[in-house]
């Protein structure tokens, strides 16, 4: 018996190394994913890259862990782009106004009073021209495997409601570093001053902008209802987020693996379209219940006044343009 205990040890030892080796559950196997967006957690793109969390786990049997961090834990929006670049970041979720800064092309996404609501942008970016745009950022950026919807977007300050485009003229508005956003409010005659998004609320409370302009979650979640009266509905864009995934990391994935990620994002992106339509109305009712004075208003003025924006797009894109304009 002596004798045959360093045998069955020796088998014992192999099995268990064995074990160890091919468990599904392995740390050593595991795929962990870092997510960062700098909205906040009632965000819709944060609800989609909960979902997208979520799915990627289910579908893997717990190989795939996203792990998704919020409001600029990873940086801000620009520090992610840059990160989904250079492969510090993993996945990220990202504007089109910030893409613009490094694809010119997501210019043509960025005009005023372009498109009619999130629906008809998602759209044009589904069309032939609009996934020839979208190519451009994949080359310069990452790998887009979801489009997220927002709602529109609009002016909010502590001085005065927005009724017409002359109650713009003088206000220190914080604009996103774009150039559509920017033009548009210089030409509305606003102060356009592009804060970095996290420093939005205390430039508000130190008076080094009188308001900003944004979706009313953002407002809602980033609390910025705390230093402003007046949420004016101008509408004046309607934008896309994008999750994107570094090329690098893309790559590394197994065919398995790449399979069960694009299926939750796109499952993701379902749930966030869902959620956006609702939380849209639910935060305008919000800030109404916190005083917020919400007021509607002709935006055919505001229309007539920037419209020309539509043709000032660098000569190469003008037949982006003309294209998109065809889709209803």
């Amino acid at each position: 018996m002596k004798k045959m205990l360093p045998i069955l040890l020796s088998v014992l030892f192999v099995v268990v190394l064995n074990l160890a080796h091919t468990s599904p559950s392995s740390a050593k196997d595991k795929i962990v994913l870092k997510l960062g967006h700098p909205s906040s957690t009632i965000y819709p793109a944060h609800i989609g890259a909960l979902k997208m969390a979520d799915e990627a786990m289910k579908r893997s049997n717990g190989q795939i862990e996203i792990q998704v961090f919020p409001m600029s834990q990873l940086g801000n929006e620009r520090d992610l782009a840059e990160g989904i670049k250079l492969g510090t970041v993993d996945i990220a979720i990202i504007s089109n106004m910030m893409i613009s800064n490094f694809a010119p092309a997501a210019a043509v996404f960025d005009l005023p009073y372009f498109f009619k609501d999130p629906d008809h942008l998602l759209r044009a970016a589904m069309s032939p021209t609009g996934q020839e745009i979208i190519k451009t950022y994949e080359a310069k950026v990452g790998k887009v495997l979801a489009y997220y919807r927002n709602g529109p977007r609009s002016v909010y300050n502590k001085i005065r409601p927005i009724n017409t485009p002359d109650d713009l003229k003088g206000l220190k508005l914080r604009v996103v570093q774009n150039k559509g956003l920017l033009a548009t409010f210089q030409t509305l005659g606003a102060v356009a001053m592009p804060v970095p998004f996290s420093e939005v609320y205390s430039s508000l409370q130190q008076g080094v902008i009188d308001g900003a302009e944004n979706d009313p979650e953002t407002v809602l979640g980033m609390k910025h209802f705390e230093t402003v009266k007046y949420y004016s509905l101008t509408n004046h864009f309607t934008h896309l987020n994008y999750v994107f995934i570094n090329k690098n990391r893309w790559k590394k994935l197994t065919p398995a693996h790449q399979q069960i990620i694009a299926e939750a994002a796109l499952v993701s992106q379902e749930a966030e379209a869902e959620y956006q339509k609702k939380s849209f109305s639910d935060s305008i009712q919000k800030l109404k219940e916190l005083k917020i004075v919400i007021n509607e208003l002709d935006r055919a003025p505001f229309v007539a006044k920037v419209k020309h924006l539509w043709d000032d797009v660098p000569a190469e894109y003008a037949g982006y343009v003309a294209d998109l304009k065809s889709i209803d």
